[in-house]
């Protein structure tokens, strides 16, 4: 895997979310990356995809939440100065998942 050639294999795990045992597939960088902000957020994967459910619109996919959580998440690390107008413009106007 480099920088030109992602990493897009995707991978199936088991979470729980609240009481609810449940599967989705997600790229390996995408689980990387949300385990990640569970770890830096001192919380279990389970805890961390729980409030991503409880965020979501009720109609919308949880493997796109998750997804648009984790980019949001990332693109809150950068500086308002070094995003390109277009995702600087999402970040005033606020983003939610859908």
């Amino acid at each position: 895997m480099t920088s030109d050639n992602p990493d897009t294999r995707l991978i199936t795990r088991h979470v729980r979310i609240g009481r609810r045992r449940t599967t989705f597939r997600l790229a390996s960088w995408t689980w990387n990356a949300l385990c990640a902000i569970a770890s830096e957020q001192n919380l279990t994967l389970n805890e961390l995809c729980t409030e991503i459910v409880a965020v979501t619109a009720p109609t919308a996919s949880f493997s796109a939440a998750v997804r648009c959580y984790v980019l949001g998440h990332i693109s809150d690390q950068i500086p308002d100065e070094e995003l390109p107008d277009e995702l600087l413009s999402l970040r005033r106007h606020g983003r939610m998942l859908q």
